[in-house]
């Protein structure tokens, strides 16, 4: 081995980052990769390759950072405007306004972050509030629309990775969201 190429396997590996910017409005306070059978081949400036295989991650993401994540991606359809995501022991709280033409209603939702299939992140609405408790059908209908935004926003990011996720799961803590799963590192990144 010299100086101008190497090469590193290994037969397990653990490797935690901090403040990880994913992109200008995501970062990842903390973000913990394991796995087993990591290769790295390095031959000069220019040829850099890693193959990972399948690796656990655990990401940790605090309050701040999911609200600008959250707002920065949410669609000028969305029917809450000053959206406000608090995070509680598994429970999150999302507040903002209902506006509707004219009606600017303040708006208080509970639920529980839910995953299935690895890739299809969902609220579970416990409550939603606009002053008082609502009926069930408008419940269902806010849960619907809250749930197709999300939806939009948490697809577009995942097809826009590099790498395949998936997500087994995610909870939350007093001012802070941590997901679990398992992803697929390569380097250079392939092209999809």
């Amino acid at each position: 081995m010299n100086a101008q190429s190497f090469h590193i396997l290994t037969a397990g590996a653990l490797v935690t980052l901090q403040n990880v910017v994913l992109t200008p409005d995501l970062t990842l306070d903390e973000a913990r990769l394991e796995g087993a059978n990591w290769s790295v081949d390095y031959e000069g400036e220019t040829n850099l390759k890693a193959d990972m295989g399948e690796t656990k991650f655990r990401v940790v993401v605090s309050e701040p950072n999911v609200n600008r994540a959250l707002t920065a991606h949410l669609s000028a359809n969305f029917p809450l405007k000053n959206v406000a995501l608090s995070l509680f022991s598994e429970r999150v709280k999302i507040s903002g306004n209902f506006v509707k033409g004219f009606l600017s209603l303040p708006v208080a939702v509970e639920a529980v972050i839910k995953v299935r299939n690895g890739v299809d992140i969902y609220f579970d609405l416990t409550d939603v509030k606009a002053g008082v408790g609502l009926p069930p059908a408008v419940v269902e209908v806010v849960q619907g629309q809250m749930n197709a935004e999300l939806r939009g926003v948490i697809t577009r990011q995942l097809q826009e990775s590099p790498f395949p996720l998936y997500i087994d799961e995610i909870r939350t803590e007093p001012g802070r969201l941590i997901a679990q799963g398992k992803v697929r590192l390569r380097f250079p990144f392939a092209s999809s």
